[in-house]
């Protein structure tokens, strides 16, 4: 995570980021500021806990809804960074995919109907891994391809799922590339 607080600050350094505001008024360097303090902070808390999990289980078990609010949106952002459309896919994920792929109907090969996954990761890695192999490489297109839901999504699915993930995704607005979705509600929880 130092690494990328030191990416966004060197960004912050770019003489345009000085003369950009974002909405309410906001300088984007002061944005950057409170965003590089908040994950430094972050890197402190994950250093007296096991894992960043743990820490936000201690959020959520002692009633800190705000603290456990911005702890999403810091690792949303964090990794909706990482997985920009430029980064490096895990070449694991490629050789899981070529073993579990099968003939499609529609859009190119999908996961074969006698695997259905279950996934920890918070990451777009196995999409990101898709996108070679499918039609269609938009991201709202490879997570309909491998038949790709949430835990918390799974209820409302209309098919059986190839991959489940169990903690959700870390991702950005299907339509902007960069953008982090911030989780439903901690923009209200955080006013």
């Amino acid at each position: 995570m130092k690494t990328h607080v030191q990416d966004i600050l060197s960004f912050r350094s770019d003489p345009n980021v000085n003369s950009t505001e974002l909405n309410y008024g906001v300088k984007l360097t002061e944005a950057i500021d409170r965003y590089t303090a908040a994950m430094m902070a972050l890197v402190e808390h994950a250093k007296a806990h096991e894992s960043v999990d743990t820490y936000a289980k201690k959020l959520f078990l002692t009633g800190k809804s705000r603290e456990g609010m911005l702890l999403k949106i810091l690792l949303t952002t964090y990794f909706s960074h990482l997985q920009r459309p430029s980064a490096k896919i895990d070449a694991r994920y490629d050789g899981l995919l070529a073993s579990i792929l099968t003939h499609g109907q529609v859009g190119g090969p999908q996961i074969n109907k006698e695997v259905m996954m279950l996934n920890w990761n918070y990451d777009l890695q196995l999409p990101l891994a898709f996108r070679p192999y499918y039609i269609d490489d938009r991201i709202e297109s490879l997570l309909d391809g491998l038949h790709l839901t949430t835990l918390d999504q799974l209820d409302a699915y209309q098919q059986i799922p190839g991959v489940v993930h169990l903690n959700g995704l870390a991702t950005w607005q299907p339509r902007s590339s960069m953008a982090p979705i911030i989780p439903d509600g901690c923009i209200d929880e955080l006013e």
